[in-house]
């Protein structure tokens, strides 16, 4: 494999030529003289092809199975010197849970940088499409075959998002200055459409934010919409490569039904129990005030897909809470009790769930339910005790503030003042 330097881009031209070996068995020997392959057969596959390579680009393998396309795959990883695979061959035997499959907490760091650290391996997991709580703690050997082959996508990347951010080992290296390369076999084969569909655009937004290159070999002619691969090299059975233009494989209605619409409406408390069992609190809240919801895709539901892809529930605040005492200056635990209660309820409101199905988490439905709860409440004060406000800003995102105690150790609790609510002014004075 050559490197050509050339507007950032690494050229790689690749030869791959096999010879299948002489029949040794009777009966291999029969069949080879029937079909006249006595002397074995020589074919050659890709004759001086040049695949470029850059850093935050897609490269698409696409073709029918025993075309050579995992052949091209090795040959590019055996000469590459910063690849890697995707194997899921080593994960389908380990008693691993997928969380430290990403790696563990790491001696002589800091809680806070193993926290951190802890943090991105859940969004990486969620990314690959593997979100779900139960998942993230079992042991590997247990996971589905869809599940294992997305915790080997999120290993793979994992890795090698952290040797991008490396940088150059040394300035003028010219090894190190190529890209980190990916290569991922039979990319999606075990996945659903809408799991997978999902899973592309992620790993489209992963590669151009890191910096690495991807290589995928697929049959899967219907996820190139979503994966938006930069480069689609088609190989044929028997037929040598070539390259298919963009205008071929896009589809631009495909595209569009990926455009970011999606929509909160009011939503039913059997909206809720549809996605209950994805959350890590067991059992509904004690009560509830209104459900928002946002529809999945229609054109997911035929394949599998479901009906609900994130709902939230805001329900009316506990009475006692010390975190929004702080915030509140003890507004709502002062005596008469009976009048702190009345502005509790008057005056404040709590997201007691937001839960997103695990195939279209990290797509931002989480925010913006947030959000549009936060633009039509009634009430003067929003606020959220959630454990997961320790490895996912949705809220802060979402425009709350978050509420840091050292005795709590970790934030935990956010709220969110109406600045143009009449009651803003009372809910955060202290009386």
């Amino acid at each position: 494999m050559t490197y050509h330097r050339s507007n950032a881009l690494w050229r790689v031209r690749v030869n791959v030529r096999i010879r299948r070996p002489r029949p040794k068995t009777p009966d291999a020997r029969r069949l080879a003289r029937i079909f006249g392959l006595t002397d074995g057969l020589d074919e050659t596959l890709y004759d001086e092809f040049e695949l470029p390579l850059a850093a935050g680009k897609i490269v698409a393998l696409v073709g029918p199975s025993g075309s050579g396309k995992s052949l091209l795959l090795r040959d590019v990883m055996r000469q590459a010197r910063r690849g890697m695979w995707m194997d899921a061959r080593q994960l389908v035997a380990s008693d691993l849970p997928a969380i430290s499959l990403l790696g563990g907490p790491s001696v002589g760091r800091t809680d806070q940088s193993n926290e951190r650290s802890l943090a991105g391996r859940l969004a990486m997991l969620a990314r690959c499409g593997l979100a779900e709580p139960a998942a993230l703690i079992t042991p590997a050997r247990r996971l589905s075959g869809g599940q294992v082959h997305r915790l080997a996508l999120a290993r793979v990347l994992w890795e090698a998002q952290r040797r991008a951010a490396g940088g150059p080992r040394a300035s003028g290296d010219r090894q190190s200055a190529r890209p980190v390369v990916v290569a991922a076999d039979e990319f999606a084969a075990s996945l659903d459409w809408p799991t997978g569909s999902v899973l592309c655009r992620h790993v489209r937004k992963l590669v151009t934010s890191s910096g690495i290159c991807l290589l995928v070999a697929t049959h899967r002619w219907d996820l190139l919409d979503d994966l938006q691969p930069d480069r689609v090299i088609v190989k044929p059975l028997g037929q040598p490569p070539r390259e298919l233009p963009r205008r071929r494989w896009l589809s631009p209605s495909a595209c569009r039904r990926w455009s970011g619409r999606w929509r909160v409406h009011r939503g039913r408390l059997a909206d809720y129990k549809a996605l209950g069992r994805f959350h890590y609190l067991t059992g509904p809240p004690a009560a509830h005030k209104r459900v928002y919801v946002i529809p999945a895709p229609r054109v997911h539901r035929p394949h599998g897909g479901p009906a609900v892809a994130a709902v939230a529930v805001v329900s009316p605040p506990v009475l006692q809470c010390r975190a929004r005492n702080i915030v509140t200056g003890g507004r709502y635990c002062r005596p008469p009790r009976r009048r702190a209660v009345g502005w509790l309820n008057a005056e404040v409101e709590t997201i007691s769930r937001v839960i997103v199905h695990p195939i279209y988490r990290g797509e931002g439905l989480a925010v913006q339910l947030v959000r549009h709860i936060l633009r039509t409440s009634p009430v003067a004060m929003v606020e959220a005790l959630a454990i997961m406000g320790r490895y996912h800003p949705l809220f802060e995102r979402a425009g709350m503030t978050a509420m840091i105690d050292d005795e709590f150790r970790y934030a935990y609790y956010h709220h969110h003042v109406d600045s143009g609510g009449p009651a803003v002014a009372a809910a955060t004075a202290t009386p």
